[in-house]
Parts: C-alpha cells; sequence; structure tokens
C-alpha cells in the first residue's frame, strides 16, 4: 500500500515508468494490476492512451485499495473488467463519466485428445490456496464418498494448502480417492479423462478453469460466488449452480450428476 501511494506522488520509479514509455512512442499503456495501472495514469499528460485493466472483483479489494482505485482510476482512459456485475460495481465506485468496460476471458476450443474416454472422476483446478475452496470440496466429496463407489477426486494445482488438504482427506478416510497430482503443463487430456468439474471457490474474477472445463465439454458444480460462475452457467443446463458456502449442495449436485450419465451428457 505504501508503495502504491509513493508512485501516486511521483517517485523515482513513476519517472522511469513515463521515461521508458514515452522514449519507445507508445500510444496506449495497458495495466494488469493495481499499482501499475495506477502507476500507467501518469503518463497521459505525454497524449499516451491508458487502460487499467482489473481480473478480481472490486468487492474483494482491502479498503485501502479500494481507496487508491477510487482515487485513480478515474483518470484512465478506460477500466477493463471481467464481468457485468464487477461492471456495475466500478461504475458506482468512480466518478460519473469513468468508463468501464466488460471484456470477458476468452479461451480456445479444446478437442479431447484422440482415444481418450471419460472416466469416474470429478476434476477440480487451480491454484491450492484458500480463494480455492478445495477443503470445502474434500468433505463434500467424502460426505457422498460411500455412496459413488469407484469415483475419485482429483484437484489439479500446487499452493500452499496442498499438506492440507492431504491431511483433510486422510482424516475423512479418502485419502485413497482424492488425487493431489500438482501443477499440470496440459490440461486436455484431465478434461477428456473427468467426467464432472466442479468449482468450490469463495471468490472468483471470471474463472479460466470453468470456462477451460466448459469448453471441452464438462458438465460444471460451482458455488454461486461472486464473481464468474453465473454469469458463465446456465443452471441446470450446461451447469448447477449451489448457493456459495452450501457444502450439503455440493455434496448433492455432485451426487445428482454421478449418478445419471443421460443428464451428465
Amino acid at each position: 500500500e505504501r508503495a502504491v501511494a509513493d508512485l501516486r506522488v511521483g517517485n523515482v520509479a513513476q519517472a522511469r515508468v513515463h521515461r521508458g514509455a514515452t522514449g519507445r512512442s507508445a500510444d496506449v499503456v495497458i495495466g494488469t494490476r493495481m499499482s501499475l495501472n495506477l502507476v500507467a495514469t501518469c503518463l497521459q499528460a505525454r497524449g499516451v492512451a491508458v487502460v487499467a485493466w482489473e481480473h478480481m472483483h472490486l468487492a474483494r479489494k482491502a479498503p485501502g485499495r479500494r481507496a487508491a482505485i477510487v482515487g485513480g482510476y478515474g483518470a484512465a482512459d478506460a477500466v477493463v473488467v471481467l464481468t457485468a456485475a464487477d461492471r456495475r460495481a466500478y461504475r458506482k465506485a468512480l466518478a460519473p463519466g469513468a468508463r468501464v468496460v466488460r471484456i470477458p476471458n476468452a479461451v480456445l476450443p479444446m478437442a479431447a485428445p484422440p482415444g481418450q474416454q471419460r472416466g469416474p472422476v470429478i476434476l477440480a483446478a487451480g491454484r491450492l490456496a484458500r480463494q480455492k475452496g478445495f477443503e470445502r470440496l474434500v468433505r463434500a466429496f467424502a460426505s457422498i464418498a460411500p455412496e459413488i463407489a469407484g469415483w475419485r477426486l482429483r484437484i489439479c494445482g500446487a499452493g500452499p494448502e496442498e499438506a492440507a488438504l492431504r491431511r483433510l482427506a486422510r482424516e475423512l478416510g479418502v485419502a485413497g480417492r482424492v488425487e493431489l497430482p500438482g501443477c499440470v503443463p496440459d490440461m486436455a487430456p484431465e478434461f477428456a479423462r473427468a467426467s464432472v468439474f466442479a468449482i468450490s471457490s469463495r471468490f472468483e474474477g471470471l474463472p479460466m478453469a470453468l470456462l477451460e472445463a466448459m469448453t471441452a465439454g464438462l458438465p460444471v458444480v460451482a458455488f454461486d460466488c461472486p464473481t464468474g460462475p453465473k454469469e458463465v452457467i446456465d443452471d441446470g443446463h450446461d451447469g448447477v449452480l449451489v448457493p456459495e458456502g452450501d457444502e450439503d449442495g455440493l455434496a448433492a449436485a455432485l451426487r445428482a450428476l454421478v449418478a445419471d450419465p443421460a443428464r451428465r451428457r
């Protein structure tokens, strides 16, 4: 926070950004995180167009960060956000006249590798951190595991919660059916082998893993967390939305899809 404040009043780093961009005859500068967005606004004095690009919804910002955004983003030529909900939030927070544009994440078409067949796998993917709520997914899976013999939960990704997730799976008696393979460079085979994709996040921007799973033809069960899943999933048609934090509801939705191949298709 102090670094951002220093940059806003014009320290050496700001001057370097200013010289670097203008020395290369930049016409447009796109910031990709809050601190860079705030620094980039100093370039407008040289006629450079500034776009502030946000990946996480406004309500998740700490109060100091929100104050910096409200005070600084109005100077940008445009603020780009991922979802309609965040567009409304930024338009409400910023001064009248601020240009806020929604450009959602995009994914490339994803074809299943030749010969791959879907198996009894509930798949999840993402950084193993509190935001993703994978401990909630492990608990939901454990509660239905006796009813869905042969099915496994596979969570691809790495992060600080890995040891805790392994310990939780052992405590719940499902260590042999919860797989944590770590980082997976190519998710296409994972999507092709799975039958259901689960999103257990506490909050999101617009989750790429969700878009990729649906592109690969997987039905999705997701918490209706802020923000993202609700704007992608047509509840009951291409996935199931569960009230945020309702682990019993998550378990029930997973059980229902596992038990009904026709509905999964």
